[in-house]
This record gives structure tokens, C-alpha cells and sequence, in this order.
């Protein structure tokens, strides 16, 4: 995985099995199980570029 280069590794899998497969990979990184799909629901405002810092 990427944390011997300095990257922080997140993995996100529905998948109890692929997610021991990277742990047993990657102990440090940091895994969840859960599915990843955007939950129904209203849309989630964006964030624009074009602010400006006061």
C-alpha cells in the first residue's frame, strides 16, 4: 500500500473479506466496512472555489 511512502491509507469496502485482505496487507491503514454508495437524501451543498477570505 502507499504508508511506506508517507500517505495515510483509508479503505472503504462492503466486504468483510476484502477488508482483512487489506489489514492483513497494510495492518496500519485505517478500514471500514461499509457500503459506498451517497445515502438518499437531499443534495449536499458544494463548496465553491471562488470565495473570498475577508
Amino acid at each position: 500500500m502507499r504508508s511506506p511512502h508517507g500517505v495515510a491509507v483509508t479503505g472503504l469496502d462492503p466486504t468483510p473479506t476484502l477488508i482483512e485482505a487489506a489489514r492483513a496487507r497494510d495492518p496500519q491503514g485505517t478500514y471500514m466496512e461499509a457500503p459506498a454508495q451517497r445515502p438518499q437524501g437531499p443534495p449536499t451543498p458544494s463548496i465553491s472555489s471562488s470565495a473570498t477570505s475577508v
